[in-house]
């Protein structure tokens, strides 16, 4: 969040579109818009279903006048409804954490 607050509290052409699930924003979310703002810059809550609605229809959008990838986009969605997200199935993964990449041993 300082890294927001900085980046966009200086001199630019930038605007932030903060995109939440639902209406309701929570006060952090408010303070970082209204500092924003205050230092001249453009700073948006747009209330969304969710991220990946929000991706989806984005992409439908994009593409709209596509016939091919407007079809590719809906066969995609079609078989995610029955194979999983997207048609992929994640395994689960493993993940090691080593703070000092020298001393890991990934093997």
């Amino acid at each position: 969040m300082d890294a927001l607050k900085k980046a966009f509290t200086r001199k630019g052409a930038g605007r932030l579109y903060w995109c939440g699930y639902g209406s309701e924003i929570s006060n952090e979310i408010t303070n970082l818009i209204r500092i924003i703002r205050a230092s001249g810059r453009e700073a948006h809550y747009v209330t969304t279903d969710g991220f990946d609605k929000t991706i989806i229809h984005l992409a439908k959008s994009a593409f709209e006048d596509n016939d091919s990838l407007s079809q590719e986009i809906k066969n995609a969605l079609d078989s995610s409804e029955m194979d999983g997200y997207f048609g992929v199935t994640v395994p689960p993964i493993s993940v090691k954490w080593c703070h000092f990449e020298r001393y890991c041993n990934y093997s």
